[in-house]
């Protein structure tokens, strides 16, 4: 959809390394879309974190839920100041 707000999320798949963030960090900026690469950084090597070997559990999971509004918040504050000053 024209002016969707997209948001590449990255994650390593292994402990030695991101076979796939050149190509997202490509993707990001030939789309012009937001790139957080390695959304889990500090989750996963934590076991206070993890509700199994590879999955978040819900303090986890609330700690990406905020990285991801953290990178979003400006475009989230743009689009309400440009849909305050339209008027049809």
């Amino acid at each position: 959809e024209k002016n969707a707000l997209v948001l590449l999320i990255g994650t390593r798949l292994t402990l030695f390394g991101d076979e796939y963030r050149g190509i997202f960090s490509r993707v990001s900026k030939k789309t012009k879309c937001l790139y957080m690469p390695d959304i889990l950084k500090g989750i996963i090597q934590g076991s206070s974190l993890k509700s199994d070997e590879v999955h978040p559990n819900a303090k986890g999971y609330e700690i990406v839920a905020g990285r991801i509004f953290e990178k979003i918040r400006p475009l989230l504050n743009s689009q309400r100041a440009s849909q305050k000053s339209f008027r049809p």
